[in-house]
């Protein structure tokens, strides 16, 4: 009778281990949820322009001439800069504002291209041929530099 008591011992031990391990099976309770989670949007600046040196090719009545433009991208992120505009009148120096009242420069625009602006940094761009000055040109016009206010069309990389 010892064998057989030995062997329900036994028995009844590995029964007792197959019940705990489903117990702590069991004990295993999903826990879901939900809820909200929150992010938030930083802000845009505003590009700015700097001022910049005249390009090399001179303004002539007739002729058609280069645009400088330094941009300052003050944003975290890079900016892809597809136009710019002229956004009002195109006006001489101080030396020369009263001999050039008529101008004759235009901004052919919009201006499109596709620069890339990294972020918190200034960028020289070139205009190539994106001014022409007319024949109507006063002739008190010679030797001014000519300030051209701008619109500058980004968005943020894409």
């Amino acid at each position: 009778m010892r064998r057989l008591t030995k062997y329900a011992a036994g028995t009844a031990v590995a029964a007792a281990v197959v019940a705990a391990s489903g117990a702590a099976a069991w004990a295993a309770w999903q826990a879901n949820g939900a809820g909200n989670a929150s992010a938030k949007a930083g802000q845009s600046v505003t590009l700015t322009t700097v001022a910049t040196t005249a390009p090399g090719d001179l303004l002539y009545p007739g002729g058609t001439g280069d645009v400088k433009l330094k941009v300052r991208n003050d944003n975290p992120f890079r900016v892809h800069l597809s136009a710019v505009v002229g956004a009002g009148p195109i006006t001489p120096d101080a030396a020369h504002a009263a001999g050039c009242t008529t101008t004759g420069v235009t901004l052919h625009t919009p201006v499109l291209g596709a620069w890339s602006l990294p972020a918190n940094q200034t960028t020289e761009l070139t205009l190539d041929n994106a001014v022409d000055m007319s024949n109507a040109s006063d002739n008190g016009c010679q030797g001014a530099t000519f300030t051209i206010p701008v619109i500058l069309v980004g968005i943020s990389n894409p």
